[in-house]
């Protein structure tokens, strides 16, 4: 494990272009989910960490087929996972970055808006039918709700702190 990149992560203040570049040198996974999540939940961090380090908790911890209650794992506990920030799409008037369908429920997770940009977004999509209350149930409870099928499908990224990211990660 490389620590220095780890470390230089977690310092408060780094620049945008330094944190990318640790991230991007980070190699295979080799720490647990809630290295990320004490970024995302610490108000000390900017704006752009605590969102880029929500896009690497999915990046690196989640994948397509991960089943409901592992998810949840990951999920739990991070302070914008909740109704104010996230919601289901029902409808669609413009593009997301990942596939709408009727095999699947696809919920968007808002974790910043401001009125000039479109923040930070991500796009999850779980199979089955479910809502955002019945989601949360299942964070909160995985034990009790262990034998939910509910597999995750997709993740796609949208908004300022994604374009932001990838022109910095070139």
């Amino acid at each position: 494990m490389n620590k220095s990149n780890y470390r230089q992560i977690k310092e408060y203040g780094i620049s945008e272009r330094e944190l990318i570049k640790a991230i991007k040198n980070l190699g295979k996974i080799e720490e647990p989910p809630g290295f990320w999540k004490d970024i995302i939940n610490d108000n000390r961090y900017s704006e752009f960490q605590r969102n880029i380090s929500a896009i690497e908790l999915f990046k690196r911890h989640t994948y397509p087929g991960m089943y409901l209650l592992k998810f949840g794992e990951i999920v739990d506990q991070l302070e914008k996972f909740d109704k104010f920030h996230l919601s289901v799409i029902v409808a669609l008037a413009g593009k997301i970055p990942i596939k709408i369908a009727g095999d699947r429920t696809v919920f968007h997770w808002q974790m910043t808006r401001s009125m000039n940009s479109a923040g930070c977004n991500i796009y999850f999509s779980l199979s089955g039918d479910l809502s955002v209350d019945l989601l949360l149930m299942y964070v909160d409870d995985p034990i009790k709700w262990k034998d939910n099928s509910s597999q995750l499908l997709e993740v796609g990224y949208f908004g300022d702190c994604v374009d932001k990211y990838d022109s910095l990660n070139q």
